[in-house]
């Protein structure tokens, strides 16, 4: 339970009813999981105070935004709404400023003005709701200061605080939060299993991520991406141009390869996995000693590489077909003869960070001054005179951010090309990969120009907010359509009528597998799978079997009043009867308000239909069929109900796969 905030003088604003209740599940058409929360409001002179208030958070989120704040809505219908409309927003503000993968602000779900008490709720992660607690009660604090008008920068700076906690805690979806902010503007359902593993759509329209690990990568696709000589023995084999490796286990071993080959040479992990436990170029014994020495420490063996030095263009693949194409090597120097090398990397640096000289490149490109640093990735003094008209790189970090994007990913590409990075994403079992390919003319054939693939990697860094079109691209083809299957609730059909059975032979003879949860137990096509469970476990199990086509839940009980649905959304919302199971803390109460209350839990995720059953006695005008709600209702007799929902689930599949 949250603790009163302390020390506040006069009538706090707010104050917490009781324990804020976790949901697991989602009600009043939140697309998260969610904190329910009772506050009494006392509104007494609003105005002034929450408009400093208002001004304070908005120049405190204006400079971790870069300017884009919107305004909070001014729309209240009385004067009790405005200080949590204000809550409610600056909360969403301080995650959104934190980079947290929260992209809905809670609600108000019901007031009560006699109390002056308002019910919220407040989206919140899978498991984090502790998390959503805690920010909820320093901005109660905040907010209880700012109308006694006390002191704020002490719970202005605990707030920072906490906010540096919580991008602590984003840091964590760093590899998924903009499949998780696609997926939430696109409608995909998305479940997040741990922060980096997340199952977006449900049912057979559904796919998997593990950062950028898809679920159709094989076991032996990320062994042959991680084990790195193993892979690159395999590209040899099959006719693709790699560099010449050793396998060493030894500084000796690692000292002869490198007079194989010659300098300069490039040390890499055997187990080296995205670009990490890679060296730079190495062009003296002593360097490969030092380098040998500290990646010895992770690895039992290394690998030794020849080093070229050449330009370097990252594919970003997935499913054979080129997403992205960056010159990794796009930048160069050249100087006169007689000028050495610190003048111009210097001027290329202020250039990089401030946009002035080379207008090209931008910071995001290059983000520190110090990443730049020509002797350490070359080998080269910084006072050295170059030979005349030399070229010398400077060389960037790994990913879509760390290169120059090509205007159009074929323009200008030989076929041949794009054809030898595809074949090396097929030969190595890759579903959504990097591969680099060292060649001096990119738009002629490798067979000509020579070419080289010096780095292959199965979790490639997509680029971010610069290249949030790619994380729309890769989630388009992993769901089908908006990842959603066809879902209806089936609310009090009594239990001698088959009604839930009757639907799904209908679906079936359509070709569809449907996943059924009724008293019987749980179904998938004509497997029970699981004996009787209760609403949210049962919706659970379905949504995440890849075989279930369709789902059927049947609701007898009010399990779904504490639980919160297994879904975000649904299609069709039958109301078929009263036969409902009330717990012994209910009994006494009337059926029908009770319904009401399920209805207004559940009705705001259906964006389908609702059909009502005639004769349930739930098809009065003073029961639910004047409800003020905006979906279609339907009435429907009992006779042709099931052909009337499973008619509404064809339709509600067509859509969702447009």
């Amino acid at each position: 339970m949250m603790n009163r905030p302390e020390d506040v003088s006069g009538f706090p604003v707010f104050t917490v009813i009781g324990a804020p209740r976790e949901m697991a599940g989602f009600i009043h058409g939140l697309r998260y999981p969610s904190l329910l929360v009772l506050l009494k409001v006392t509104a007494r002179n609003s105005g002034p105070w929450l408009i400093r208030l208002d001004q304070t958070f908005s120049g405190i989120f204006k400079k971790q935004m870069e300017g884009k704040v919107p305004q909070a809505s001014q729309e209240c219908r009385n004067t009790i709404e405005k200080p949590v409309i204000s809550l409610l927003f600056w909360m969403g503000r301080f995650c959104e400023a934190a980079g947290f993968p929260l992209f809905e602000e809670g609600k108000i779900i019901g007031i009560e003005e006699d109390t002056s008490a308002v019910m919220v709720l407040l989206p919140a992660l899978a498991s984090m709701h502790r998390m959503t607690e805690k920010i909820l009660s320093r901005f109660l604090d905040i907010f209880n200061f700012a109308s006694s008008g006390a002191e704020l920068q002490g719970s202005l700076d605990a707030l920072a605080s906490m906010q540096e906690e919580l991008r602590r805690n984003s840091a964590d979806f760093r590899n998924m939060f903009f499949f998780l902010k696609v997926a939430f503007e696109k409608g995909i359902p998305r479940t997040v299993i741990e922060t980096d593993t997340c199952l977006f759509g449900y049912g057979s329209r559904a796919g998997m991520l593990e950062r950028t690990i898809t679920d159709r990568t094989s076991v032996i696709g990320l062994h042959l991406a991680r084990i790195k000589i193993m892979g690159y023995a395999l590209l040899k084999r099959a006719g693709i141009p790699v560099p010449g490796q050793r396998v060493a286990t030894t500084l000796e071993t690692v000292l002869t390869a490198a007079g194989e080959f010659g300098f300069p040479v490039v040390l890499k992990s055997s187990l080296s996995e995205s670009g990490t436990c890679i060296t730079r170029a190495l062009y003296t014994r002593d360097e490969l000693r030092s380098a040998y020495a500290s990646l010895s420490r992770t690895s039992e063996s290394v690998i030794v590489e020849k080093y070229f030095n050449g330009r370097v263009y990252r594919f970003t693949v997935f499913q054979g077909k080129p997403l992205w194409i960056a010159e990794m090597d796009s930048f160069g120097l050249r100087v006169e003869r007689r000028s050495s090398l610190r003048h111009p990397v210097e001027r290329f640096k202020r250039g990089v960070l401030s946009g002035d000289d080379e207008p090209s490149v931008s910071e995001k490109l290059v983000p520190e001054a110090d990443k730049i640093i020509l002797s350490q990735n070359q080998g080269i003094e910084m006072e050295r005179v170059p030979a005349d008209g030399e070229s010398l790189s400077l060389r960037k970090g790994s990913g879509v951010s760390g290169g120059r994007a090509l205007a159009s990913p074929h323009a200008d590409i030989h076929p041949d090309n794009i054809l030898l990075v595809s074949r090396v994403v097929s030969l190595l079992r890759l579903d959504l990969a990097e591969i680099d390919l060292m060649i001096p003319d990119i738009n002629r054939s490798w067979m000509d120009a020579g070419a080289m693939i010096c780095h292959f990697d199965v979790q490639p860094d997509l680029g971010g907010e610069d290249a949030i079109d790619l994380y729309d691209r890769v989630l388009s083809s992993l769901v089908q359509g908006d990842g959603r299957i066809p879902v209806a609730l089936l609310v009090g059909a009594p239990e001698d009528w088959n009604f839930a059975g009757e639907i799904a032979s209908i679906l079936g003879e359509h070709g569809l597998v449907v996943g059924l949860s009724d008293p019987g137990g749980v179904t998938i096509g004509a497997c029970r799978v699981h004996e009787h469970a209760g609403p949210y476990a049962a919706g659970l199990m379905l949504v995440m079997e890849r075989k279930v086509d369709a789902l059927l839940l049947c609701v007898n009980n009010t399990d779904l009043l504490s639980t919160g649905l297994p879904f975000e959304r649904f299609d069709i919302l039958v109301l078929a009867g009263s036969d409902f199971v009330v717990p012994p803390d209910m009994h006494g109460e009337e059926m029908i308000p009770l319904l009401h209350t399920v209805f207004d839990f559940l009705s705001p995720s259906c964006d389908g239909e609702i059909f009502v059953v005639s004769g349930s006695g739930l098809d009065l005008p003073e029961n639910f069929l004047e409800f003020p709600y905006g979906l279609s209702k339907q009435v429907v007799d009992r006779g042709d109900a099931a052909h009337a929902v499973a008619r509404a689930m064809l339709e509600a599949g067509k859509k969702h796969s447009e």
